[in-house]
């Protein structure tokens, strides 16, 4: 209890420290507001519209996810109008705090003793850049902890449970509640344990389909509900299009440019119509899927430029190096050089002497979640934003590294137990 009590306080310690650091962004169109103003709306009985932010004010939107508005709209009717942004943050904090305690859960389910899963636990404690999320307040460390919760579950034998694969599977779509392009997690999942269960194929398509079928369950409400505003089934969101086109197009693929992998509005490509122009006789579902015609039809008539411009997404995703250096980007982009450094020593380690020791399936779900990030990054952009949660997951092998690292220096080496079936 003294381990976890520990790694809550730190990580509480270094995300209220953020929140005093760093002002909240309050500006109408910020995602932070968005998030913000949309659980106002819903809390105050006026359902999912936004006043101002947008360009379809005081209409039912489908701007945001609706996980994190309806987490705060709840706990907006318990705190005065007036503290709403401060209980959106400090919120924001404690459930990320919450998301230490459950890597080092984590840790501890995959077969690490308490020193490694400890060490775990702290290192994403002073995970900065996770931290600073919280100060926005964006969505991620909400959904984060569904993710965690359902790795937990998946991982807590070698071959889990039908009844253990459908919870996993119901946490995993409130996970896409919060963030729809987690849904690629799913998929991954879904196609390990075919992979892993093909000696029963039979069996095995019947326990996948029922974890996919669990996972949709939790959308499907969001989904009858924008079915009927907006005439279209199925529909998740309508961020796709401006994040594909914004990802894919000639100012993001010039290489060593400005924007190389990275992502530029729209409005801000060389003869693109202003967004409030197009929003003007399109909705926001009409809107999207012009931005995503836009997108590929760039792709289709630019396939030399793709190898290069994944190549920046990558780089913009995963080299922590900042291209603007300020105070807060040169600590972030110090904590992530650190924990990939250390997480690169701790697979090395792990795989070289002690390899077999995480159950099949639990590796299947682990690499389902870093690779889902990855091929986000690739098809859309070099967000960071986008690889929060796996960069979350190498805590675990960095404390490995860490741990062993520091025993070696003692002459001696860590020898994690073996998870019992």
């Amino acid at each position: 209890m003294w381990s976890c009590a520990l790694v809550f306080l730190l990580a509480l310690g270094v995300r209220l420290g953020a929140l005093v650091a760093m002002p909240a962004d309050t500006a109408p169109s910020s995602d932070g507001a968005q998030y913000v103003n949309l659980g106002a709306s819903v809390a105050d009985g006026h359902g999912f519209v936004l006043s101002e932010g947008n360009c379809w004010p005081r209409k039912p939107t489908i701007i945001r996810a609706p996980g994190w508005p309806l987490i705060l709209a709840g706990i907006f009717q318990v705190v005065p109008d007036t503290a709403r942004w401060p209980a959106a943050r400090v919120s924001a904090a404690a459930i990320d705090s919450i998301n230490a305690v459950l890597i080092m859960i984590l840790a501890l389910r995959l077969g690490a003793r308490l020193l490694t899963a400890t060490m775990a636990g702290l290192i994403f404690a002073m995970n900065v850049v996770s931290a600073g999320m919280c100060s926005y307040p964006a969505s991620e460390p909400a959904g984060l902890l569904l993710i965690l919760l359902s790795l937990i579950v998946l991982v807590r034998s070698p071959r889990p449970a039908t009844g253990r694969l459908l919870a996993a599977g119901l946490l995993l779509g409130l996970a896409c509640l919060v963030r729809p392009n987690w849904l690629l997690i799913a998929l991954l999942i879904a196609l390990g344990f075919l992979w892993l269960e093909s000696d029963q194929l039979t069996k095995a398509i019947l326990r996948v389909a029922g974890f996919l079928l669990v996972v949709a369950l939790p959308l499907l409400p969001w989904v009858i509900r924008n079915a009927m505003v907006f005439q279209e089934f199925p529909l998740l969101g309508a961020g796709k299009g401006e994040t594909l086109y914004g990802g894919n197009n000639d100012l993001a693929a010039e290489v060593g440019g400005k924007y190389w992998g990275y992502l530029v509005l729209p409005s801000n490509l060389p003869g693109e119509k202003p967004l409030p122009e197009l929003a003007a006789t399109m909705s926001e579902p009409e809107l999207d899927r012009y931005y995503t015609g836009q997108a590929r039809q760039w792709i289709r008539d630019n396939p030399r430029k793709l190898p290069m411009l994944v190549v920046g997404k990558l780089r913009r995703a995963y080299v922590p190096w900042p291209r603007v250096k300020t105070p807060s980007t040169l600590i972030g982009s110090t904590y992530r050089g650190g924990l990939f450094l250390l997480a690169l020593i701790g697979a090395w380690l792990y795989f070289s002497r002690r390899l077999g020791l995480i159950p099949r399936p639990a590796m299947v779900a682990l690499v389902a979640v870093v690779a889902a990030h990855i091929i986000t990054v690739m098809a859309f952009c070099g967000l960071l934003r986008f690889v929060l949660a796996s960069d979350a997951l190498l805590s675990l092998p960095a404390a490995y590294g860490l741990v062993a690292a520091l025993r070696t220096a003692r002459g001696k080496w860590a020898k994690p137990r073996v998870l019992e079936s």
